[in-house]
């Protein structure tokens, strides 16, 4: 993983990879999303748009960004509640994904803003067509944000992240959601790329005050904006953020990029609603603050254009009880911003450094306010506090030369694009086989599937569909490649000679009717297709060999159709032969040529795990039970099938099944099953 320093300098840190296990209420499924490492995981030069996401106490605050050619601007912005429980239950995720998407990007991925009951088949078909089909989303790994009760409304739910005095069937929203779950569960059938950003993308440990610890409110995406401000303010004397929301919050740092620290306190519409919540003794009324602060925007307004004589919006002592109550809270949260800004300009006073020749930096300290309260923040903090409320007698607020105050709003998105552009201004050249796999996303492919007895046809019918993403392994012929079928959306996987065999025929079949070859995205991707088939035989031992039986029998043959159903299968002779009742001894696969790197110790440690495989585009589900060969160096894996079919794999189909069980757990009868009793014969 790479981090930013304090000026946008790019330093190298520990990359991690962590798997998290989502369950839901009744499916469970498995899933890893990877810690961004840059500059692998910028967006790409074809992608148009891509997500950032982070949450909050009212829900999840989404961002769509622009292209590499206009530097990853952010460029629409929306909030919504977080998913419920019937989001997350939902037997089709692309219906629940919809009611969270913007116009464009529902566009983008589905081709239509319609809701209709194929989503999924549209996201396939749109996928295929894009340069780059997966849509990469960045998440912001932070304190899990808050979940919405399942008897809370939507519109509800969505009304009170706007105004926390809006009445709910609760007075907040209970639990803790688990934000990673329900992003994988939205965009589960989708192609997408998931990525968390990290604190450490954006400070290193070293500017962290307090011996290096960042404390709990200190989440990633407010670390992302004092980012993104210092990249807008390089040579200020100190930058804080406070915002107001639905608490109110601040965070600072000085002018060397290194972080002071901040603080927490409730936000306005929390302290009028707690004062009505919590007061037994006293009846006060109930302010709604998203109406109060249209009326103080209001007054100020004529103030400002002299058409109102009234001294101040609210006077300290008041004879009103509601008024009285403005006025306590008003006049708290004036005096508690203008102690925060005071604190913040003695933290970053010019000190007299000892060489002479280092001058202090002379600009203004940044006071950035962002938030929905923002511009009555800014008011607040004006000359005698607008007059929205007396200040107390003697006392100023900070204004320039020392201080200037500005109203931001979505820093947290300005902040990871300011990331993305500093790695992409730092991209050294990659390694070569990271030029191979970025080539490799988005290619077409076919693929023969007449798997041993499972197919009732002598007929070998290509399935098209397209390489959405890369399993990496320790080298490039170590990996695993997700292949989702055009005709269901479901995903298979296959290794480095898989992803070979899958292109060359591809270029023998095309696309599925003659029309389509002719549109201009098929034909770009054949030519970017053959370029990849040339580079994919220098680039692997195990390529070169499969490449040369290939060739072999498209001299013989005419077509690589036979060898491809040969090695996908038993054979269609084979699959005939058990329709008709013959009893056949089962065959394994042919062994390939071209040494593989193991990643195992022993073979015996796949025993007892599920497996998963498609036949004929049909799911199967199975269990690894015995090691099939007696070559410890090469073994084979016996898997029984819950039917009581049977085969063997090769370990790179080990690797393949295991992925896809991953990926179709949910849809397993046996997952609560132990290991054992999950064996054959045993249903």
């Amino acid at each position: 993983m790479s981090g930013s320093g304090q000026h946008g300098e790019v330093m190298a840190v520990t990359a991690t990879t962590t798997t998290t296990t989502t369950t839901t209420a009744s499916p469970q499924f498995v899933v890893t999303i990877e810690d961004a490492v840059f500059p692998r995981d910028l967006p790409s030069d074809d992608e148009r748009i891509f997500l950032s996401i982070f949450g909050h106490a009212g829900g999840w605050k989404w961002a769509m960004h622009e292209c590499r050619s206009v530097s990853f601007a952010p460029s629409t912005f929306w909030s919504t509640p977080a998913p419920n429980q019937d989001d997350r239950e939902n037997n089709e995720p692309c219906l629940a994904l919809h009611q969270f998407l913007t116009t464009r990007v529902l566009e983008y991925l589905f081709g239509t803003t319609k809701v209709h009951p194929n989503l999924k088949r549209s996201a396939t078909e749109q996928a295929k067509k894009r340069q780059v089909p997966a849509l990469t989303v960045y998440i912001l790994a932070s304190n899990a944000s808050k979940s919405i009760e399942p008897n809370v409304t939507v519109a509800a739910a969505a009304a009170a992240a706007v105004d926390p005095s809006t009445p709910t069937s609760s007075s907040r929203t209970a639990g803790q959601g688990d934000m990673e779950r329900d992003v994988v569960t939205l965009f589960k059938d989708v192609p997408v790329r998931i990525l968390r950003l990290l604190p450490e993308h954006f400070f290193a440990v070293e500017q962290h005050h307090h011996g290096g610890v960042i404390q709990p409110f200190m989440t990633t995406e407010r670390l992302a904006a004092l980012y993104g401000a210092k990249g807008n303010h390089p040579s200020s004397r100190g930058i804080l953020i406070i915002h107001g929301g639905d608490v109110l919050s601040y965070s600072a740092m000085d002018h060397q990029g290194k972080i002071v620290g901040g603080g927490v306190s409730p936000g306005i519409g929390m302290r009028f609603r707690s004062l009505f919540d919590y007061s037994a003794e006293e009846d006060f009324p109930l302010v709604h603050w998203s109406d109060l602060r249209a009326k103080i925007k209001e007054y100020v307004h004529k103030k400002d254009k002299g058409q109102t004589k009234q001294r101040s919006f609210v006077d300290t002592f008041s004879v009103d009880i509601e008024d009285s109550v403005v006025a306590g809270v008003i006049s708290e949260v004036s005096l508690h911003a203008r102690n925060i800004v005071k604190q913040f300009l003695d933290l970053v006073s010019p000190v007299v450094e000892a060489d002479t020749s280092v001058e202090p930096p002379r600009t203004p300290a940044i006071v950035l306010l962002e938030g929905h309260d923002n511009e009555f923040l800014f008011d607040l903090l004006g000359d005698n506090s607008s007059e929205i409320c007396p200040m107390e007698p003697g006392v100023t607020i900070p204004k320039k030369p020392q201080v200037e105050y500005c109203c931001r709003k979505n820093l947290t998105a300005y902040g990871i694009q300011r990331l993305l552009v500093v790695h992409s201004r730092h991209a050294s050249v990659c390694d070569p086989d990271e030029t191979i796999r970025a080539e490799i996303i988005g290619l077409r492919g076919a693929r023969i599937h007449t798997d041993s007895f499972k197919v009732k046809t002598t007929k070998a019918s290509p399935r098209r569909g397209t390489f959405v993403a890369i399993r990496r392994g320790h080298s490039f012929d170590d990996d695993m490649f997700e292949f989702l079928y055009d005709d269901n959306g479901e995903k298979d996987y296959v290794d480095v000679t898989g992803l070979y065999d899958s292109i060359r025929l591809y270029l023998e079949v095309g696309e599925d009717g003659p029309d389509v070859n002719t549109k201009k995205w098929a034909k770009n991707k054949r030519i970017e297709m053959v370029a990849v088939e040339k580079t994919l035989a220098d680039a692997s031992e195990s390529v070169r060999h499969r490449k040369v039986e290939l060739d072999g029998a498209q001299t013989q043959d005419g077509t690589v159709i036979g060898v491809l159903a040969k090695g996908e299968s038993e054979g269609i002779a084979d699959a005939t032969a058990k329709d008709n009742g013959e009893n056949l001894e089962k065959k394994t696969r042919k062994k390939r040529g071209g040494k593989r790197r193991r990643e195992y110790n022993e073979p015996e440690e796949f025993l007892g795990r599920r497996v998963a495989k498609y036949f004929d585009g049909e799911l199967y589900f199975g269990t690894l039970d015995h090691i099939a060969s007696e070559d410890k160096n090469d073994p084979l894996w016996h898997v029984t099938y819950d039917d009581d079919d049977e085969e063997d794999f090769e370990y790179n189909q080990v690797k393949a099944a295991l992925l896809l069980y991953e990926e179709m757990q949910s849809e397993d009868p046996k997952q609560n099953l132990p290991a054992k009793r999950a064996r054959k014969g045993e249903k």
